[in-house]
């Protein structure tokens, strides 16, 4: 039975999004509560915390482009598309398959150019700052989406595991650590 030109008991998309003011900036009320409820801290609504998911470069411009995504008719269900397109747009040249990638072969990719270790660190970063965004402005996350966003989790606390042999004395190892479990819980804790 159609209603209205929709079958019945079709699912309705009811969605509001929620954008940031550019003169206020990220904060609580600016964000989907389902977020809200997850990002509990407040490094989450820091745009000078580089270890936070929309406080470096990377991830600010991830969240910027999606809301200006959505704002031009993007959907939820198309958050992945966003993702690997820009990515792709990056080239940055980061390995596929990311999820699939062992630590030597990484390790391999990683020696062939110095400037590699910068290169996934940005790529994982916008799965990351992505995967956060989506629920950040719809309050949801798309499963392509938040495996996307683990994986680059795991490559993220690798780089930091990588820094700390390379730098031992690097003080802000423990903060980057401890800013990537923060956001591994709200990924991990989010139910789709």
């Amino acid at each position: 039975m159609k209603l209205f030109g929709r079958k019945k008991n079709q699912k309705i998309n009811t969605l509001k999004y929620y954008y940031d003011d550019p003169k206020v900036g990220l904060s609580p009320e600016s964000s989907h509560p389902n977020f809200v409820k997850l990002a509990t801290d407040g490094f989450f609504y820091s745009a000078g915390d580089d270890f936070s998911p929309f406080g470096n470069d990377d991830g600010n411009d991830g969240l910027r482009m999606l809301e200006d995504w959505f704002k031009l008719g993007g959907r939820p269900h198309g958050v992945i598309r966003f993702l690997r397109d820009t990515i792709a747009s990056w080239g940055l040249g980061v390995p596929q398959n990311l999820d699939r990638k062992t630590i030597k072969g990484m390790n391999t990719w990683l020696k062939k150019d110095q400037m590699n270790n910068r290169y996934l660190a940005s790529d994982c970063r916008l799965r990351v700052a992505v995967a956060l965004g989506q629920l950040k402005i719809c309050g949801i996350i798309d499963v392509p989406v938040l495996h996307e966003a683990k994986t680059g989790i795991k490559w993220l606390e690798f780089l930091n595991v990588q820094s700390r042999e390379e730098f031992p004395d690097w003080e802000y190892a423990d903060l980057e650590a401890s800013r990537i479990s923060l956001m591994k819980a709200v990924l991990n804790s989010y139910k789709h």
